[in-house]
């Protein structure tokens, strides 16, 4: 299949720029593609947040909730420069491109809200404070409504 190219009109002197669009079964791979990639870096990172909840849910102990949160935290930090580093293709349309990138957007700051709720849970573990408490159940909705928005 060859390569689709669109011309943009720019510059002084009136030149055109040629720039490649990838055809259609191209583009709806490259969004394929995008997709298992943002799954490959949410999912360990969504069980290892899930695992921490679940034992804070059935009232482990310490040590075991302690240590479901810091491989969360852990997952989540990666997750977090996984999703920075994730490259969008340039050879695809505008908005097509606008939306992978607002995808990606989501994803980083849902991980963003974990990290935060994290730190709460810290803080709450620590001190016994039961507005951590509170500040990780929100923050731990925020996150999980970001990636559900950035999944439809």
């Amino acid at each position: 299949m060859s390569t689709i190219y669109i011309s943009i009109w720019y510059g002084f002197d009136h030149s055109f720029l040629f720039l490649p669009i990838a055809p259609i079964d191209e583009q709806k791979r490259i969004v394929k593609s995008f997709k298992e990639k943002i799954t490959q870096i949410e999912k360990p990172a969504s069980k290892a947040f899930n695992e921490c909840e679940i034992a804070m849910q059935k009232e482990l102990s310490l040590n075991i909730i302690s240590q479901k949160l810091i491989n969360s935290s852990n997952a989540c930090d990666n997750a977090m420069f996984e999703f920075s580093d994730l490259k969008i293709p340039d050879n695809i349309p505008d908005e097509l491109k606008d939306n992978l990138e607002k995808i990606k957007k989501d994803m980083k700051l849902a991980y963003s809200s974990k990290a935060m709720a994290h730190f709460a849970l810290k803080k709450y573990l620590n001190n016994g404070d039961i507005n951590q408490l509170t500040a990780y159940k929100s923050e731990y909705k925020i996150a999980e409504k970001r990636i559900f928005s950035s999944a439809a």
